[in-house]
This record gives structure tokens, sequence and C-alpha cells, in this order.
């Protein structure tokens, strides 16, 4: 099975000390292929996505607050970045929802985090991903559905990664091929038909000379 993971990369946010979130090379592929199709398609979230995102935002937050993590101690600096930090931490867990809302049952799994310690010593994410089922399926009509639903999950976010949208021109490239052999498959049957057709036309012809030929016998007797 063909696993791709839809990511949000790492940004470095002024004095945040960014930390490196490169893409996997191994067999949970991360970032997609090496190809260049453009896209056309415009994909918003849900409503019901939006809600699934800030429901999972708000309970992060609210695990964030019955810590009772206490700041009084930091200075300007450390404020600044923490406020940074808690920043990306809700816009990374909100984009992943993103994915995994549209994704539905393509989606491997949860999200996964990378984290970045802030000054207050609590866990942010900073980076993330979502593994996502990219082979094709049993028909390409099954297969165009799938990959449209791929497409529709990575430009989920309102502001997709790189490899969301390689992940989305990976999806539209299978697509296209799906549908290529769909046309196949339609002009065998075409064929096919026109063929039969043929067949059984030229059967009648024979059986309709046939009889004409016994009534001309018929009416000579």
């Amino acid at each position: 099975m063909e696993l791709n993971s839809i990511t949000h990369t790492t940004i470095n946010s002024g004095s945040v000390n960014p930390v490196t979130y490169g893409r996997n090379t191994s067999s949970q592929f991360s970032g997609g292929r090496n190809n260049s199709f453009a896209l056309e398609d415009t994909v918003t979230l849900s409503q019901e996505g939006k809600d699934e995102a800030t429901n999972a935002t708000s309970s992060f937050a609210a695990q964030k607050s019955a810590t009772g993590t206490d700041t009084s101690s930091l200075n300007r600096q450390e404020l600044m970045q923490l406020q940074q930090l808690k920043r990306r931490d809700t816009e990374v867990r909100t984009h992943e929802q993103a994915h995994l809302s549209a994704a539905g049952q393509y989606a491997r799994g949860g999200a996964s985090f990378t984290y970045q310690k802030g000054p207050d010593g609590g866990s942010y994410a900073i980076g993330g991903e979502v593994g996502i089922d990219v082979t094709g399926k049993a028909t390409p009509e099954a297969t165009i559905t799938k990959m449209q639903t791929i497409k529709r999950a990575a430009l989920a976010p309102a502001n997709p990664s790189g490899a969301d949208k390689m992940i989305a021109a990976q999806a539209n490239v299978k697509e296209t091929q799906a549908r290529q052999e769909l046309l196949q498959i339609q002009q065998e049957e075409l064929l096919r038909g026109e063929s039969t057709y043929g067949s059984l036309k030229t059967k009648l012809a024979a059986y309709e000379k046939m009889a004409e030929s016994r009534r001309d016998t018929n009416s000579s007797i």
C-alpha cells in the first residue's frame, strides 16, 4: 500500500528557534513525487471540518490552561517567543485537522506532530503530518473518486504547504490516468458492440435473402 504524508512544514517565526522538520524518505512517503502537474482546484474546508478543528484546538488549549504554567518569571523576549509558539501550535493543529476531516477513510491514523519546548517549559507543535493512502482502486471509476477525495484533503487547509500541493498533484495525475483507462474501456466496449451489431445485421440479411428465395420457389410451383 502506498502511503503519503500531508504535511505542514515549520517556519521561522522571529525569535523562535525553529526545529528542522524534514521529509521522510522511508516507505512512509512524505511530500509526494516529483510531479509538476498544475492544479486548478480551489478547495475550502467544510463547516464540519472547521468545527472539528476548532474543537480540537479548544481542547488542547484547555489542557494547556489546566497545567497552570507560571509565566511571571519570563522576560519580554521570552513572552513574545511564547506567544509565537502558541500561535504556531494552533495553526499547525488546525491545518492537520483540516486534512483529517477531508481525508476520511483514506487517512492512516491521526496527525503526528513535531514539538518545540517553549520558554515556559511546555511543548508546542511547530510541524505536523497526516498519513494518507494514495494507492489506486480496483476500477477506474473508484480510483477517480478516491483521487478527488485525496485532492480535497491535500488542499483543505486555508494555506496548503508545498508538500500538500505535491500530494494533490500526484492524485491529479493518477485521476487523469484512471480517466484515460476508463475511456479506453468504453471505446473497446463500443467497438465490441458495433462488431456484434454488424454480425447480427449480416445474419439478418442472409435470413431475409433465404426467406425471399423460398417465396419465389413457392410462387413458381
